[in-house]
């Protein structure tokens, strides 16, 4: 379970301000923000605004004082140290990333403090080198162990690359050290969440939602969270709360309509589902949805249309076909005939298992508007492609079994069909209905009493109550 948060900012500007909050020896993070995808790669070079920032000399002594603030949790740093660090700063704050990071390279080594690994760390996060950036917290980290900010930053940059696992042990140990912020706590909750923890994922949803009860990101974890817990109506509660602050926000709407889909509200789900659509927002898997809805509620119409819809959007004609099929067995045929002569009218594009499929609707479209003249020719059609198609098999059958001195040739298609477990039950039924038409009685029974015995159901057992009654009073 996966959820994409709305507050980004762009990822320099948030590496930044990143460098800016953690300098602060409580790592005071409230308004940091949640990791971009995976895939999102930084900008290169901080903002005018941000370079003002570090031209600040209040901020500058603040941030090299911030490493002897909180002795337990910042690595020392001796003056030779502060000094590169300082002539670092100047660079960056010219905007020449490229010449800060080479005075960190050249004065790093194992024996400088931690404070130049996180530094440059920082700084390669800005320029988008997440692969270097990593390998630099961790030698800060390695250096010395106790390093919370680096720690953060570890798991904000191993987050942002979909690198959960290393991400939660790298907040796990921020924790350890004594964040608990809510940005440590809602991002631990976003990766353990994509890990499918889902039970600790609520739990660091919570906690940062104490800390901070307005922010949206941890908020919208927290729903979907609850609903992939399948507890949808916890979800669905929060995800009102969401969509009463950002009413225009589709996306809410949807994770409303599925978490009241899930719940057994299919109705209040399809206006959840439609408010998307009116919107403006145009998304083929909200289209299928609808369409089951009313696929369900036995509104053919709406559900063709939907279907429609979702397949001029990805060009997908296989859902709408399949939902074809369950419409042309409800006798549908309207409905039917209208949905595959819009998708002849629309020139959509087959693959050769699509073409198979619209070919087969046309032939049962046809064998149950009883036209005779093309019908059997395309069932056979059919099960010469595919021999275990039941339900073409069946319809062979009834076919033949109308016809008269038809039974023969019924009889031979049912007995087929009888041999697919997935048909049995079915063709025994028809093949039973046949023979009583032609009053074989016996035998009749003998195939609803097999029907019975492999799937009970009221219907055929009235049916058969009735046709043995009527055999023995003959």
């Amino acid at each position: 379970m996966t959820h994409r948060f709305s507050m980004l900012r762009r990822p320099t500007a948030a590496a930044l301000v990143g460098l800016l909050a953690f300098a602060s020896p409580a790592g005071a993070q409230d308004d940091a923000v949640a990791p971009t995808p995976a895939d999102a790669v930084p900008s290169v070079g901080p903002t005018q605004v941000e370079l003002s920032i570090w031209r600040t000399p209040a901020f500058r002594r603040r941030f090299a004082e911030s490493f002897i603030a909180e002795t337990p949790v910042e690595p020392s740093l001796d003056g030779r140290d502060l000094g590169v660090m300082t002539d670092a700063m100047d660079l960056m704050a010219a905007n020449r990333i490229d010449e800060a990071l080479a005075l960190l390279g050249k004065n790093r080594s194992a024996r400088t403090s931690a404070a130049l690994d996180f530094m440059a760390g920082n700084l390669l996060y800005v320029q988008g080198r997440l692969e270097e950036a990593s390998d630099a917290l961790e030698l800060a980290v390695g250096k010395f162990p106790n390093f919370r900010r680096a720690w953060i930053r570890l798991g904000d940059l191993e987050a942002r690359r979909g690198n959960d696992a290393l991400a939660v042990a790298a907040l796990g140990k921020a924790c350890e050290l004594g964040a608990c912020d809510p940005f440590t706590m809602g991002l631990l909750g976003f990766s353990q969440a994509r890990l499918g923890n889902l039970v600790a994922a609520e739990t660091a949803y919570r906690r940062a939602i104490m800390l901070a009860p307005a922010a949206f990101d941890w908020r919208l974890g927290l729903a979907d969270t609850l609903a992939a817990q399948a507890r949808h109506d916890e979800a669905i509660v929060m995800f009102e709360a969401l969509i009463a602050d950002r009413p225009a926000d589709g996306a809410l709407w949807h994770r409303l309509g599925r978490a009241r889909l899930a719940a057994g509200r299919p109705d209040e789900a399809a206006q959840d589902l439609e408010v998307v659509r009116v919107l403006g927002i145009e998304d083929p898997e909200v289209e299928r949805r609808l369409a089951g809805i009313y696929l369900d509620r036995g509104l053919a119409t709406l559900a063709v249309e939907r279907q429609l819809a979702a397949t001029a959007m990805d060009g997908d004609a296989g859902p709408a076909l399949r939902a074809g099929r369950t419409l042309a067995t409800r006798g549908e045929i309207a409905a039917v005939s209208g949905l595959l002569e819009a998708l002849r009218a629309g020139e959509t594009s087959f693959d050769d298992g699509v073409r198979a499929e619209f070919d087969r609707l046309q032939a049962l479209l046809a064998a149950r508007r009883s036209e005779d003249a093309t019908e059997v020719a395309a069932l056979e059609a059919l099960v010469d492609r595919d021999p275990l198609d039941g339900e073409a098999l069946i319809l062979l059958g009834r076919h033949h079994a109308r016809m008269p001195d038809g039974l023969e040739r019924a009889e031979f298609w049912f007995e087929r069909a009888e041999g697919i477990p997935a048909f049995e039950v079915e063709a025994r039924i028809r093949h039973a209905e046949a023979l009583v038409a032609a009053g074989r009685y016996p035998q009749a029974i003998s195939l609803l009493k097999q029907a019975q015995s492999l799937a009970p159901d009221d219907d055929v057992k009235a049916y058969l109550d009735e046709i043995e009654g009527y055999a023995r009073n003959r």
